[in-house]
């Protein structure tokens, strides 16, 4: 397994810099990192892409651009969403309070008299225990009488809602409108400020460096620079790994440098008329699209590089 970042016209590297340079500020010279799987390595996990986004590539990044926001793009990958372990997250959470579930961080909300109060997410007491749900909306007023249901229900019609609660009727007898709307039976914390504003792992890291981060819509790899990238570096694995691991592990890093930065730039301009196709509403696959797809050439501009 291989963990890369790309800027538009060149794997991020510290190449720029000297020996010396990047041993001052204690930078690789690429960005690059390796896993092989196994039962001591394990398996790349969202944790892992944090600690090699922050060990690694900010800190490449920030030494050859000193004092510039950067912008992140990620996939919709499940491990680009992962949540942080104490994460607000109502689906992490007990109805009651104790047990097995997560130690959740401080919290705030505001009072029906507008001021706004911490809320810790640990009982008091001495002694640490995890709020449940129910303590929670408790605390904030929110609580009903009738109590809750931990999980939301499905918000049945008046025809589908005999169906459900016989038991001969067949449970797939319900109307689209009931498979389709979903929803609470009351207030739940989810809907809470403080937990819909909750942002998964790597987005935190990334903001609370002060750069900025976006991920594609699923399903769209085809505006993701990336994919090319490792599309043109497989071929020259392909081609030159004797389908061997020892002669794949040599190979690997000869397969990325093999790409040129003229290419990883065309690649980028690819992606950006992929998105303006997309903008101007025009579908995937058509003629139209395909044209899109096409190289610009002027002499008046400039889109790629020519050289490396």
């Amino acid at each position: 397994m291989v963990s890369d970042f790309l800027l538009p016209w060149a794997r991020l590297s510290s190449q720029s810099l000297s020996a010396e340079k990047r041993k001052e500020q204690g930078v690789p010279e690429y960005a690059t990192f390796y896993l092989e799987y196994g039962k001591e390595a394990g398996h790349w996990e969202g944790k892992d892409l944090v600690k090699h986004l922050t060990e690694i590539a900010i800190p490449i990044a920030g030494a050859i651009y000193p004092g510039y926001q950067f912008l992140f793009l990620f996939d919709n990958s499940s491990n680009h969403r992962l949540f942080a372990s104490d994460a607000l997250r109502a689906s992490s959470m007990n109805l009651t309070s104790g047990g097995e579930q997560a130690f959740l961080r401080e919290s705030y909300y505001t009072g029906g008299d507008g001021i706004r109060y911490i809320q810790p997410i640990e009982l008091e007491g001495g002694v640490k225990i995890q709020k449940g749900l129910q303590q929670v909306l408790v605390e904030r007023g929110l609580w009903p009488e009738g109590g809750l249901h931990l999980e939301c229900t499905k918000n049945l019609c008046v025809g589908c809602l005999p169906i459900k609660n016989c038991r001969i009727c067949k449970s797939g007898d319900k109307c689209t409108e009931c498979k389709t709307k979903k929803t609470c039976s009351g207030p739940c914390s989810s809907d809470q400020p403080n937990f819909k504003a909750q942002v998964g792992m790597l987005t935190e890291v990334i903001q609370n460096r002060n750069h900025r981060v976006h991920f594609f819509p699923p399903f769209y790899c085809e505006l993701n620079l990336i994919k090319y990238y490792w599309g043109a570096a497989k071929h020259h694995a392909q081609d030159h790994c004797e389908y061997t691991i020892d002669a794949l592990r040599q190979t690997l890093p000869a397969s990325f440098s093999s790409v040129p930065n003229s290419t990883i730039h065309a690649f980028y301009h690819k992606c950006l008329r992929c998105i303006q196709a997309y903008h101007d509403q025009v579908d995937f696959g058509t003629s139209e699209y395909e044209q899109y797809l096409k190289a610009y050439k002027s002499h008046w501009h400039v889109y790629f590089l020519t050289n490396d």
